[in-house]
């Protein structure tokens, strides 16, 4: 009944954070990842946030790739920690564990974000900047970009990534 009354704050599913703090927070992740200098290692052109405002990703294997395969692999938690910070980079470990069980670096990640209802919309988009932050870190530094991905408010704090990566 509470739901009925209100006003939807998303333009879509209704469970979507709003496309106005979804936007504030990818641009703070974008200049935050161009204030940091790369992991060591990183390939040429590598960015550790590339993501569009699209709810997918395309990756291409290049043709120099030819007999390799797409690999994908997703993992989601409830926050076991009260860091949403700590909390996003051991969502994003895990996720990226999978891929590296098969000996496969993983390249892109997809992220599932959610964030407890909040009367502030400050308090959603700090909660999510230092959630995704805390993924994109512990990505970038494994050489995987955070390319896009889905928010959500729900009942508590959770994250999940679908993570994918190029195997012969």
């Amino acid at each position: 009944a509470a739901f009925q009354a209100s006003a939807m704050r998303c333009g879509g599913c209704g469970a979507k954070v709003g496309s106005t703090v979804v936007s504030r927070v990818l641009r703070r992740l974008r200049d935050r990842a161009a204030s940091r200098p790369l992991p060591p290692g990183s390939p040429p052109g590598f960015l550790p946030v590339d993501i569009t405002a699209d709810d997918a990703a395309l990756t291409f294997v290049p043709p120099s790739k030819k007999g390799h395969v797409l690999i994908h692999t997703i993992d989601y938690f409830r926050s076991f920690v009260s860091d949403p910070y700590v909390f996003g980079k051991i969502a994003a470990v895990h996720a990226m564990s999978d891929a590296h069980a098969m000996g496969v670096p993983a390249s892109g990640a997809l992220a599932l974000a959610v964030v407890p209802h909040a009367a502030a919309e400050r308090v959603s988009e700090e909660t999510l900047l230092q959630m995704l932050a805390g993924g994109v870190d512990a990505l970038a530094a494994d050489g995987c970009s955070l390319v896009g991905g889905h928010t959500c408010e729900g009942t508590e704090l959770g994250l999940g990534f679908a993570v994918h990566g190029i195997a012969e």
